[in-house]
């Protein structure tokens, strides 16, 4: 009688242990034990085991620093899977580990905003202002996601810019409703790259007259213009008249 052929590997603690490449055609049953070692090993992709397990929701816990900062060549660590995955242990989350990067710049603390909800306990400035490589910080993550909360809406972290000078308020110009924090002259006149200010996106995305904040309603507001000669007052009309056809 033929015995069925036993998948490739040295036999540990009545396990298999990982082959070199991490990506094998069978996954371990039990609770294997992985060695540091094993864990660090990548397949012909470049992918360490401890990645490879992360994406399948079996790596072994507790995890050290050293298996966290584990990475793929685009620079994605384990703590980016597993935080995309919703599995991330708070008890491993340091501001260090928030602070991992890819190789774009894709903090961990990017991930978690894209993946589920940033605890606020969490929202220190120093992991707002982090930032990818260009320049797109996780304050402007949270804005985008209407998940920034108001009480963190302050003039520095408003006027956190990407390489194009688009700051958290710009993003925040197009809330329903306008936050508060936005509508202070110093922050109406941030301007990115093209002299766009917060006041001009306010202005183009405003439905109607009673959602605009006095403060844009002055003659100074109004007329500031961006590189193009096009004034907040002149994009207000333009939306105004766009409202008014629905």
């Amino acid at each position: 009688m033929n015995q069925a052929r036993q998948p490739k590997g040295t036999r540990q603690g009545g396990q298999f242990a990982p082959e070199h490449k991490a990506r094998a055609r069978y996954i371990p049953v039990g609770d294997p034990v992985y060695t540091q070692e094993d864990l660090s090993r990548v397949d012909s992709r470049g992918v360490p085991l401890a990645l490879t397990l992360a994406s399948r929701w079996q790596i072994p816990r507790p995890l050290s620093w050293e298996v966290l900062c584990l990475a793929n060549r685009s620079g994605r660590t384990v703590a980016h899977e597993l935080t995309a995955r919703g599995t991330l242990d708070i008890a491993m989350v340091t501001p260090d580990v928030l602070a991992l990067k890819d190789k774009k710049g894709h903090t961990v603390a990017h991930e978690w905003v894209k993946s589920g909800s940033l605890p606020e306990s969490l929202m220190t400035p120093d992991i707002l202002s982090l930032a990818d490589n260009k320049g797109w910080s996780v304050a402007h993550e949270l804005a985008q996601s209407g998940s920034l909360p108001e009480s963190l809406m302050t003039p520095d972290i408003l006027s956190l810019a990407d390489n194009e000078g688009w700051s958290v308020a710009h993003v925040l110009a197009s809330s329903k409703p306008i936050p508060k924090a936005i509508t202070t002259l110093d922050i109406l006149r941030i301007a990115n790259n093209n002299q766009d200010t917060v006041a001009h996106f306010i202005a183009t995305f405003v439905s109607t007259r009673r959602d605009l904040p006095e403060s844009l309603m002055t003659p100074d507001i109004l007329d500031l213009k961006n590189k193009f000669g096009k004034s907040v007052g002149d994009n207000l009309a333009m939306q105004l008249r766009f409202a008014r056809r629905w």
